[in-house]
């Protein structure tokens, strides 16, 4: 049996005798023209592929580098590289259909079991840093080194959205 306060923090509410909707704070400080935070996909022991999304259209940048030495290296956004994805619209809201633009950047010749950070940069106008300066460059680590003699098992999580 659900208690009379179950659900006081479901943000829709509907549950329960709750207060109604947490109060929560937007992210706030990045590039208005991003409309997806950058991650990381296809990561092996040499490469990586990072993401992300902008709107309007904007070929940017990525700087990249081990720990430390985030601008060590600097990939242009080509025209090959980004993708036009259509976002619909909520339903229960008024705004319209639109196309964000999604950049997919490999980064290529990593070394192994290495720590890697990143920036992610528009480019004209939006030439700088899409995200907020107080908030640390992006990191991920490449994988570990093949030890063919080990009997471990490989495990991993995997972690995904909707975006």
């Amino acid at each position: 049996m659900l208690s009379s306060n179950a659900g006081s923090a479901l943000a829709s509410g509907g549950y329960g005798n709750g207060p109604g909707p947490v109060p929560a704070t937007p992210y706030s400080g990045f590039n208005p023209v991003l409309a997806r935070a950058p991650y990381v996909t296809d990561l092996t022991q040499t490469s990586a592929v990072v993401n992300w999304a902008t709107n309007p259209d904007i070929h940017g940048s990525i700087s990249y580098g081990p720990t430390g030495s985030c601008t060590a290296n600097v990939v242009p956004v080509l025209s090959g590289m980004v993708t036009q994805v259509r976002v619909s619209p909520n339903p229960t809201t008024t705004y319209a259909a639109r196309l964000d633009y999604q950049s997919s950047v490999p980064l290529t010749g990593l070394s192994a079991g290495t720590a890697y950070c990143y920036e992610v940069f528009g480019s004209g106008t939006s030439a700088v840093d899409l995200l907020p300066a107080s908030q640390p460059s992006q990191t991920f680590t490449t994988l570990d080194p093949v030890d063919l003699r080990s009997t471990t098992p490989l495990t991993f999580a995997v972690v995904g959205d909707f975006g």
